[in-house]
């Protein structure tokens, strides 16, 4: 899980000067790879990593 969240974190941060499009849409394909009901599987660590994203989408 911490990796997951690692991996998003570093992506997060390479986007964050660009300008507000790009960073929904990396959002938005973070949240489509890590959704819980994508990944049944993992689906408590993949809660914890949308919870992120979704917290990093709120400070923009």
């Amino acid at each position: 899980v911490a990796r997951i969240i690692a991996d998003a974190e570093i992506a997060m941060s390479k986007i964050q000067c660009q300008d507000l499009q790009a960073r929904r849409r990396l959002w938005k394909t973070l949240i489509l790879k890590y959704h819980p009901d994508k990944n049944p599987k993992m689906a408590d660590a993949a809660a914890e990593v949308c919870k992120k994203l979704n917290a990093w989408a709120e400070a923009f």
